[in-house]
């Protein structure tokens, strides 16, 4: 189906300029980074799209938030930020039960991406002149790090923690792509270097089962570049239609096949993808005034879809882009011939009809 809007929550005045963000399904909440303003982290409920608190991390106040992660099993959440002036907040541990601040690492680097292994304790943070950091989750200290010399600002980042490999792209022109090995942080073979015209990657999605990782370019229209994650090769690239132009964001369901790339135009647009065959089967262009797609995250369970705008105040907005799926097992409320149950996304109490199957509306 179609993207549908189904509703979106413009933030208070002086919260500015959506750069990042991170979703906690379990709890219902999803979380921005924003790169102006007197918050840089906003916190929204997902079922009402409603602004329910907002803090600053940072110290001091005027850094960008330009990546965050989130570690639900543990109740954390990991905004980024940086500054090249002196030793700045990077990374700060934000407890989510309370909303509180627990700890920060300071480092003169801009953390410009962000990829966790929640699994395995650690994340890796993507920053200016090609410096990729390790930080240990559990003691939340810096682990090590890397300089990759022949990249720029690595301003995107996908993991693979099957195979233990993360894949940053840079803003050079052309762009480069590097694979490191997350075990001992350590780069694997040279640098892809892509082709002329391909440059300033700015999101990027893995589909690690099926082998490959797309990644968005700056051009105008925009490029697809799919790389072959078995030997690390430029496999192919698809330019998407007019008017999609400088992608910012990307988010992917590995069940249906389907990548969306948020544009950085004005008025901002997405792109639907389908994997299977490399086409564009959709674009959706938002309103005058909705610009600047920044961040996607998606809920494939529920079939939404959330961009992040880089707006002053800052914008988010909630689409449907496929029916829910009916959340298995239900809880039983009470038995009678029917069956009653309670959806466990939603909460809604429903009859057990197979004619009409409940619909999970989270």
């Amino acid at each position: 189906m179609a993207l549908e809007r189904i509703s979106d929550v413009t933030f208070a005045s002086g919260e500015d300029q959506i750069r990042s963000s991170a979703v906690d399904f379990s709890n219902g909440f999803i979380y921005f980074g924003l790169k102006g303003g007197d918050d840089r982290v906003v916190k929204v409920r997902l079922s009402t799209m409603l602004e329910i608190d907002a803090i600053d991390p940072f110290s001091p106040s005027n850094l960008t938030c330009f990546s965050m992660f989130i570690d639900t099993a543990n109740g954390f959440l990991y905004p980024c930020a940086g500054n090249t002036i002196g030793n700045l907040a990077f990374i700060v541990k934000v407890r989510l039960s309370d909303f509180t601040i627990v700890s920060t690492i300071t480092r003169n680097n801009q953390g410009f991406s962000a990829i966790a292994d929640i699994t395995n304790g650690f994340a890796y943070i993507g920053c200016g002149n090609g410096v990729i950091v390790k930080v240990n989750l559990s003691t939340f200290g810096v682990a090590g790090s890397i300089e990759i010399s022949t990249a720029g600002n690595l301003n995107a980042a996908v993991i693979d923690t099957v195979n233990g490999f993360g894949y940053f792209s840079d803003n050079l022109s052309p762009a480069h792509i590097v694979k490191i090995k997350l075990s001992d942080l350590t780069q694997v073979g040279s640098d892809l270097v892509l082709n002329s015209g391909e440059n300033n990657i700015g999101a990027g999605v893995i589909d690690v089962a099926g082998g490959y990782a797309y990644f968005g370019d700056a051009a105008n229209p925009s490029k697809i570049i799919k790389i072959k994650l078995s030997d690390f090769t430029r496999d192919s690239v698809l330019t998407l239609d007019a008017g999609n132009s400088s992608i910012q964001s990307a988010a992917i369901d590995l069940d249906d096949g389907i990548a969306y790339f948020g544009t950085g135009s004005n008025p901002a647009k997405v792109a639907e993808v389908r994997l299977s065959d490399f086409t564009q089967i959709s674009s959706y262009s938002f309103p005058s005034g909705e610009f600047d797609a920044q961040t996607a995250a998606i809920n494939t369970s529920a079939g939404n879809i959330y961009f992040g705008l880089h707006t002053s105040p800052g914008k988010a907005v909630k689409f449907k882009y496929k029916e829910e799926e009916v959340v298995d097992p239900p809880i039983i409320v009470r038995k009678t011939s029917g069956g009653v149950f309670k959806c466990r996304g939603c909460h809604e109490v429903y009859v057990l009809d197979t004619r009409y199957p409940h619909k999970c509306r989270r």
